[in-house]
């Protein structure tokens, strides 16, 4: 990886194809020797041993990230799972949440998630301003389900969303979707509210 060779402390965004393994390893090295002020990091990557748990680790050195969007290659036949999700959750507010100012968040083909996990995640997001944990609260989300069923998903977005959320979530298999935007231009709508480019 092209970043092995690289230490750049005034990084702001970082946009990244990943197709190697102990891609997690020469990330975190390059966080740790940078130490940039990183807002926005969209990341592409295929199904690798261990992928959830080594994001995770890479979001726990990006504190200042703001906007962060996730894509596995569509061609995998395994999306990101509930751990990704998860660690994404800033409850309890006890615990330091990761990427504590993000505003903006971008999951394509989420799978084998239990129905609901989404939405409490966005919710606590949402939320995360009554929180002593200092989270910022979340502004805009797209999440992409890879078939299954996210009834109470949906409901808890349609929720969120009416408390001024922005974004949606898509399931691809029936092809429902709810937010402000549409299916015929999701990908211009996706671009056009995560601010590409922006920081």
């Amino acid at each position: 990886m092209l970043l092995s060779a690289l230490t750049l402390p005034a990084l702001l965004e970082l946009d990244l194809v990943v197709c190697r393994a102990e891609w997690d390893i020469e990330m975190s090295a390059f966080f740790a020797r940078s130490q940039p002020i990183l807002r926005q990091l969209s990341l592409q990557m295929p199904h690798m041993e261990d992928r959830e748990s080594g994001l995770l680790r890479i979001l726990a050195l990006t504190p200042h990230l703001r906007r962060l969007r996730l894509f596995d290659c569509l061609e995998d036949p395994l999306p990101f799972n509930a751990v990704l999700i998860r660690g994404l959750n800033p409850s309890p507010p006890s615990s330091a949440p990761l990427c504590p100012r993000l505003q903006r968040l971008h999951l394509s083909r989420v799978s084998d998630c239990p129905d609901g996990i989404c939405a409490a995640m966005l919710r606590a997001r949402w939320g995360a301003q009554a929180h002593p944990n200092g989270a910022a609260c979340l502004e805009w989300a797209h999440i992409e389900f890879e078939g299954g069923v996210h009834d109470c998903d949906k409901t808890g977005m349609e929720d969120l969303s009416a408390e001024g959320l922005k974004g949606g979530i898509y399931l691809r298999h029936s092809g429902w979707h709810q937010g402000s935007w549409h299916h015929t231009s999701r990908v211009a709508a996706v671009m056009g509210e995560f601010g590409l480019g922006e920081v």
